[in-house]
């Protein structure tokens, strides 16, 4: 689960440097409703970066994550982005397809983000990935431990939606946005705030 938070504590310094006297007194519900807006603004921004890499990351669509909005109060406000991690690996563009007998020498290769390399997943003691039906319906990738019995396989996860946007990069990118945003937005707000108080 990621979590990611704007807070506007100990930001009212700035306000008052920026716009002068009639803040001086303390922050009024305009200011406050302001900066209001200019959070939920950005938490709405945040979410439409989130999506959209979380899209491109990978070759497979798993299912979305969910998303939660604490919209702004007191100026500061919240989004969390939380779902399962892994998808079936066979969703990741496998090759070949479907059981071949025999079955491939190195494992059957897949390709996990888009425009990355094709590898085969390899795990220490189990034989290279293969395909097989599922009892459901429908294929998936498995491995079998060497040595083990014909039951002893196991069902091979590449990464979900949620895993690409708790990814360190992914989180310090909604950071920077986050951070710069808010600011253009508070500025954007104040101005026509301040404008409709002096018109």
């Amino acid at each position: 689960m990621a979590d990611f938070n704007i807070d506007t504590n100990g930001f009212e310094n700035i306000l008052l440097n920026s716009f002068g006297r009639r803040l001086r007194e303390g922050l009024d519900r305009d200011t406050i409703n302001a900066v209001n807006k200019a959070v939920n603004k950005t938490i709405v921004d945040i979410i439409s970066t989130a999506d959209r890499i979380s899209k491109e990351a990978y070759t497979a669509r798993s299912k979305k994550y969910k998303t939660k909005k604490k919209k702004a109060q007191q100026m500061s406000g919240a989004v969390r982005f939380s779902g399962n991690r892994g998808f079936g690996l066979y969703h990741f563009r496998p090759s070949p397809k479907k059981p071949t007998h025999p079955r491939p020498v190195g494992g059957v290769t897949t390709q996990i983000k888009r425009g990355g390399t094709r590898t085969a997943q390899m795990i220490p003691g189990f034989t290279p990935p293969f395909v097989a039906r599922k009892r459901q319906g429908g294929y998936a990738l498995f491995v079998r431990k060497r040595g083990g019995r014909r039951k002893d396989i196991m069902y091979l996860l590449g990464p979900s939606r949620i895993q690409a946007v708790t990814r360190r990069e992914t989180r310090e990118i909604l950071q920077e946005q986050g951070e710069r945003e808010f600011l253009q937005n508070v500025v954007n707000e104040m101005n026509e705030m301040l404008a409709g108080v002096t018109r």
